[in-house]
C-alpha cells in the first residue's frame, strides 16, 4: 500500500460560519459507509462521469475518521484521477467527513487473475524459447506464465515496485536480429574464461535501445559465476564526480586502489568523459593497469567510440582495441515480443493484433533519433495499462484487446480509413515554445546564466519534457545542452514542489510585468497545449 498523493485539506469554512461551527460541534457518530462516499461523488461529479472513471476501478473510504482514502489498482489510475478530480474528492470530503477532512490516493495492485495465467501459457507455447519477463528475476526452469502466477501469489504495492529496482539481468534481455550480436559478446564477457583475449567490449547506440541493461546484466552474471570477484559497474558522470572529489580531498590513492584492482570494470555513458582532459588522463591509466592484471572492462556510450567529439586519441584507440558491439533499434517482430513480455510484467495479456498495434506505433514516434526504442514502447504500454484499468469494459477475459489500445493512444478509424496516433511532442517544439512564450534567447537558455526567468524556462521544460515525451532526465540535460542530468533533476523536483505548495503565485515576481495576472500552474498549463498544438 502506497500514499500516491500528499495528504490535502480543502478550503476551510470561514472561521464562524454556520456549516464549520456545526460540523465543529457535532461530529458524526455513525461509520460513512462506502456506498454513501459513492453516491456522494456521482451527484457531484455525475453519474456518468462516476461510472466512466470510478466505477469498478476505485474505492472510496474513511479512515481515522478524517481521512478519505482513494484505493486504485495503479499509480498511473491514481494520478489521473488526482488530475482530473482532486477538487471533487476534496468537496466530497468536505461534505461528509467535516471541515478537517484530508483526502490521500492510495495504490493496492490487485492480484492477477487466472485469465491472465491461461493466456500467458498460451504465450509461452508459441514462443519456441521461453522468454522470461525483463524484472522478473526467475530461475532458468521457470516460465513466463509460472513468473506471472509467482507474483499473483505476492501482488506487489506500487510503493515496493517503485523503491525495488527492476533487475537487468541477461537472462531476462530479450534478444532479436538487432541486438544478437551485443548480447552474445555480452553473454561472452560474462561467462567465458577466454573473454580477455577480446580486449573491452564496447556497446553503443541510440538512448533506449538496452545497452545499461547488458552492462548491469554482465556484471551480475560475472559476481553469480565469481563470488569473490572484485566488480565495480558505474557511470561516466559518476567516475568523473569520484575522481574530481578524490583529487579535492587528497584521496587520489584511495581511488586507484577502487578501480585499479577489479576483476571487472563496468562503465556505462563512458562520452561524459569529453572535454574532460584530467579525467581521460586518469580513465586511460586505469585502462593500463588493470589490462596488465587480465581484467575485464566493459563500456557503452550513445555514440561509436570515433563520432565521439573531444576525447583524447589514446582513449578513442583503447576504446576501438576490442570488440565494438552496435543495438540497432529493435525491428517489427522484436517489438511485438518486447510488448508482450512488458505487458505480462504488468500484470496483462495483449491479443496478436494487439500487440502488433502497440509494435507499429512505437517505430513511429515524431521524436527524432527516438523511434522504435524500447523506452518509447513501455510509455505507450503505460498509456495502455491505464486505459485497461480505467475502461475494463473495452478488455475482454483479462486480455488487453484492440479496442483497448486504439482508446489509449488516441487512435480514430471511425471510417476504416484514416488511422492516426498521439505521438510524443518532439523536445525541439518544447524548446521552441518555452523560449518563444517566455522570451528567452535560445543562446542563453543553452548558457550558464542564472537569471530568474531563464532559470523558469529550463524548470518548465524539464516539467513539459516528462509529460510529453518518453525521454529520460540524461535525454533531456543532452537535448537542453545541459553538462549533467542531475541539475536537470533537480530544476524538476523544484518547479514539482512550487507546483504543489504555491500553484498560485504571480509569476511577474520572476518575467516581468508583461505577465501579471498570470500563475505558475496556468503558465504550464498554457505552455503544454501550446507544446502539443505545435509538435502533436
Amino acid at each position: 500500500m502506497t500514499n500516491l498523493a500528499r495528504l490535502t485539506a480543502p478550503a476551510a469554512s470561514a472561521p464562524g460560519s454556520a456549516s464549520s461551527t456545526a460540523r465543529a460541534e457535532a461530529p458524526r457518530s455513525t461509520p460513512i459507509t462506502e456506498k454513501e462516499l459513492a453516491d456522494q461523488l456521482a451527484t457531484n461529479i455525475t453519474a456518468d462521469r462516476y461510472q466512466r472513471f470510478f466505477a469498478g476501478q476505485a474505492r472510496l473510504r474513511v479512515v481515522d475518521g478524517h481521512i478519505l482514502e482513494v484505493v486504485v489498482p495503479s499509480r498511473q489510475v491514481a494520478e489521473l484521477l488526482d488530475r482530473r478530480f482532486a477538487g471533487n474528492l476534496r468537496a466530497v470530503a468536505d461534505s461528509v467527513i467535516g471541515r478537517n477532512a484530508l483526502v490521500r490516493f492510495v495504490v493496492i495492485a490487485p492480484p492477477i487473475n487466472a485469465a491472465v495465467d491461461a493466456a500467458s501459457a498460451a504465450a509461452a507455447n508459441r514462443n519456441t524459447r521461453a522468454t522470461e519477463i525483463a524484472g522478473a528475476p526467475v530461475s532458468n526452469t521457470t516460465t513466463p506464465a509460472a513468473a506471472v502466477s509467482a507474483r499473483a501469489a505476492a501482488p506487489r504495492t506500487a510503493e515496493t515496485a517503485s523503491r525495488t529496482p527492476r533487475q537487468l539481468l541477461l537472462k531476462n534481455f530479450i534478444v532479436g536480429h538487432s541486438n544478437r550480436l551485443a548480447y552474445n559478446a555480452a553473454l561472452q564477457t560474462a561467462e567465458t574464461s577466454m573473454a580477455t583475449h577480446l580486449g573491452p567490449l564496447f556497446l553503443h547506440g541510440s538512448c533506449g535501445m538496452g545497452k545499461t541493461h547488458l552492462v548491469q546484466g554482465i556484471a551480475a552474471r560475472y559476481r553469480e559465476l565469481n563470488p569473490n570477484a572484485r566488480v565495480k559497474c558505474t557511470t561516466g558522470e559518476a567516475f568523473t564526480n569520484e575522481f574530481v572529489a578524490a583529487i579535492k580531498t587528497n584521496k587520489v590513492e584511495a581511488f586507484r586502489a577502487v578501480y585499479r584492482r577489479v576483476d571487472l570494470l563496468c562503465i556505462d555513458d563512458v562520452h561524459f568523459v569529453a572535454s574532460k582532459e584530467a579525467t581521460q588522463a586518469e580513465l586511460l591509466h586505469t585502462f593500463d593497469a588493470i589490462g596488465l592484471s587480465g581484467a575485464r572492462i566493459v563500456l557503452a556510450s550513445d555514440e561509436h567510440p570515433r563520432e565521439i567529439e573531444r576525447v583524447s586519441k589514446s582513449l578513442i584507440s583503447r576504446f576501438l582495441s576490442g570488440l565494438v558491439a552496435r543495438i540497432d533499434p529493435p525491428d517489427m517482430k522484436l517489438r511485438e515480443e518486447l510488448a508482450r513480455a512488458f505487458a505480462l510484467r504488468r500484470g496483462l495479456m495483449l491479443d496478436d493484433s494487439a500487440a502488433r498495434l502497440i509494435a507499429e506505433r512505437s517505430g513511429v514516434s515524431a521524436v527524432p533519433g527516438v523511434g522504435g526504442s524500447v523506452r518509447e514502447l513501455e510509455g505507450l504500454l503505460t498509456q495502455v495499462e491505464a486505459a485497461h484499468r480505467l475502461l475494463p469494459n473495452l478488455s475482454t477475459g483479462g486480455t488487453v484487446g484492440l479496442a483497448t489500445v486504439r482508446t489509449a493512444l488516441g487512435i480514430n478509424d471511425g471510417d476504416g480509413r484514416t488511422v492516426r496516433a498521439k505521438r510524443p511532442v518532439p523536445m525541439e517544439a518544447i524548446l521552441h515554445v518555452v523560449c518563444r512564450e517566455l522570451r528567452v534567447d535560445p543562446g542563453e537558455f543553452a548558457g550558464t546564466g542564472r537569471h530568474k526567468r531563464v532559470v523558469l524556462a529550463r524548470a518548465v521544460t524539464v516539467q513539459l519534457a516528462r509529460e510529453l515525451t518518453t525521454l529520460s532526465y540524461p535525454e533531456i540535460a543532452r537535448a537542453m545542452r545541459r553538462p549533467n542530468h542531475s541539475t536537470v533533476i533537480t530544476a524538476h523536483q523544484r518547479l514539482t514542489g512550487q507546483l504543489e505548495q504555491s500553484p498560485d503565485m504571480d509569476i511577474s515576481t520572476v518575467c516581468g510585468p508583461e505577465f501579471a495576472g498570470e500563475t505558475l500552474r496556468g503558465l504550464c498549463e498554457r505552455l503544454k497545449g501550446e507544446c502539443v498544438r505545435v509538435g502533436g
